[in-house]
């Protein structure tokens, strides 16, 4: 079997995914880097949403800013107070904040 293979999509269909290795770097809640990223859904100050190959990544925090984003290697590095971050496998959505939606508390 195809050690890609994660199990079948809603199509019954298999389905595969990029199975590189992912980095996640945290310093001090104020910097974080990360590796494998295909998307930025959206970002304001107070988070950030990511896609990768292993699934969505949203990171909460204040004063967040995206201070490089390298398409061609798929890294980026934010720097703020972070407050979290939060893993959803490949098939589940974080919920839209920030320009493109708002959070809700």
């Amino acid at each position: 079997m195809d050690e890609n293979f994660v199990g079948l999509n809603k199509n019954n269909n298999p389905d595969l995914v990029n199975k590189t290795k992912q980095e996640i770097v945290l310093r001090n809640r104020e910097y974080l880097k990360i590796n494998d990223v295909t998307d930025v859904v959206s970002f304001d100050e107070n988070g950030v949403i990511l896609e990768s190959g292993f699934g969505s990544i949203s990171v909460d925090g204040a004063e967040l800013r995206v201070t490089r984003l390298a398409t061609g290697s798929g890294e980026i590095e934010i720097e703020g107070k972070i407050g979290g971050v939060v893993f959803f496998e490949a098939r589940e959505k974080p919920e839209k904040k920030g320009v493109f939606g708002r959070r809700r508390t």
